[in-house]
């Protein structure tokens, strides 16, 4: 489905305006010549300009017209991450525990977890799906689900990778209780106990329980802020014994970096002629901000390298706890683990979720989805331009949740961390995210709520605990 005319204009303008075409101040074309200019209707030019308002791009100045208020280019950018330094892996599993204990207190503006809100995903559509199979078949859910996952389920998400790029069968996916647990199998599959196994620097700290509980190695490789894991290194990590690669390709936590489409060529290109194995977790693979989907590493596989694990987690129900994993050559295996680990998944969240994705317009609730996401994410980064310090520096995303925040050297996002837990604010601060890695200036956030007053004002106290 394409774009209405104001969309694609607001499009084009919010471009120029990111990109520091225009900048802070520029009048825009008054509402009549752009009109005039672009052969459209005053009406869409009208919605054009309204959009870009709503994200808090320009203002409207009574007689005189619109002008641009805010571009992301304002800000100072991260352009790279601290290297690494002597392990601190019982640092980083303490703070962990710490973190996700402190969530459980009430009243909690929680800035702290990668997730939706509620707010923002389809639960009218969800709980009528829930409705519609109890009422249809009860005994059904009662019942074991089928050890491949439930049939209608893996034929949807056959349909919904093509976008990324992929073409599958329903009988060549096997669903699993969310994402983490297909990368497990995946792991446990092409590797054995002792093996290590190459990850980005910095990465979801689950991965390194993943892989330190099947009995094998982290080695984290350095990543780039904006374009990923770094080849070169992966390479020479590779050349020193690494059997295999998880790698977020999309949008990645907590660096929100996406691999660019000749990189993951060469990724997958990579780990074939090395004869190892990548795991790709495309969790967020579908919550980009642009025009278009990147196609999965996957896509570009020929010769079965190349593992991909996925969920409904970051997109519809995080718990629902659906997840899937295409194992390609590895069937066989990823099935025999599954079935010693847990022989099935939920029959009720399954079925619900195949009856929303053939009834709840999927594909329209993502387009919204993603819309809200890109506004939440330019209200949130405005906030921060308002409130934080001028020396602070942040990422800026392009899907996905987070944004990644550097304070100068020497400052301690642990203690900024239970400073602001006694103010009712929840962050994740960086160390939670490398075992390596010096990351103990920066921290992360989530825009996964809606920006309100009470959001503002979090931002706002942060920005006050960073200047003490």
């Amino acid at each position: 489905m394409g774009k209405f005319i104001y969309q694609e204009l607001s499009d084009r303008f919010e471009e120029m305006i990111v990109q520091g075409t225009l900048k802070t101040g520029d009048r825009l074309p008054s509402v009549r010549s752009l009109s005039k200019e672009e052969e459209i209707s005053i009406s869409s030019v009208y919605q054009a300009y309204i959009d870009l308002e709503s994200k808090g791009l320009i203002e409207a100045r009574p007689k005189s017209g619109y002008y641009v208020k805010f571009s992301p280019r304002q800000m100072h950018r991260i352009t790279s991450v601290n290297p690494s330094k002597p392990d601190r892996a019982q640092k980083a599993t303490s703070l962990a525990e710490e973190v996700y204990t402190n969530l459980k207190k009430e009243n909690l503006v929680m800035l702290s977890v990668n997730k939706p809100d509620a707010a923002v995903l389809p639960v009218a559509k969800l709980k009528n799906s829930l409705l519609q199979v109890i009422r249809k078949d009860p005994e059904e859910l009662l019942d074991y689900n089928s050890i491949y996952g439930n049939e209608s389920l893996r034929r949807q998400i056959a349909r919904i990778s093509f976008s990324a790029g992929i073409t599958v069968k329903s009988e060549e996916i096997i669903t699993t209780s969310g994402c983490l647990e297909a990368i497990h199998f995946a792991l446990l599959t092409v590797t054995q106990p002792g093996d290590k196994i190459a990850l980005e620097s910095p990465t979801y700290f689950g991965l390194f329980k993943a892989i330190e509980t099947a009995g094998r190695i982290p080695v984290e490789i350095h990543s780039d802020p904006l374009t990923g894991i770094e080849l070169e290194a992966l390479e020479e990590a590779i050349e020193e014994g690494v059997k295999a690669c998880i790698v977020i390709s999309s949008f990645s936590n907590p660096l929100g970096a996406s691999l660019p489409d000749d990189k993951r060529k060469a990724l997958v290109e990579l780990v074939t002629r090395k004869n190892i194995y990548l795991v790709e977790d495309d969790i967020y693979g579908e919550l980009y901000f642009g025009n278009a989907r990147q196609k999965a590493c996957k896509a570009y596989d020929t010769k079965g390298h190349v593992i991909l694990c996925s969920s409904f987690s970051k997109s519809v129900a995080p718990g629902y706890r659906v997840g899937w994993v295409i194992p390609g050559r590895y069937y066989g295996e990823v099935l025999n683990l599954k079935m010693s680990h847990s022989v099935s998944t939920s029959s009720l969240t399954e079925i619900a979720m195949a009856h929303f994705l053939e009834n709840g317009r999927y594909d329209l609730h993502m387009r919204n989805l993603r819309k809200v996401l890109h506004l939440q994410s330019l209200q949130y980064l405005q906030a921060i331009h308002r409130h934080f310090p001028e020396d602070i520096k942040v990422s800026q995303p392009h899907g996905g949740f987070v944004v990644w925040v550097e304070l100068p050297k020497g400052r301690n996002t642990e203690e900024l961390y239970r400073k602001a837990l006694e103010r009712g604010i929840s962050i994740a601060p960086g160390q939670l995210f490398s075992q390596k890695a010096d990351l103990n200036n920066y921290f992360r956030l989530s825009f996964g709520k809606p920006f309100t007053n009470e959001i503002d004002m979090a931002l706002k106290v942060l920005g006050e605990l960073m200047a003490e």
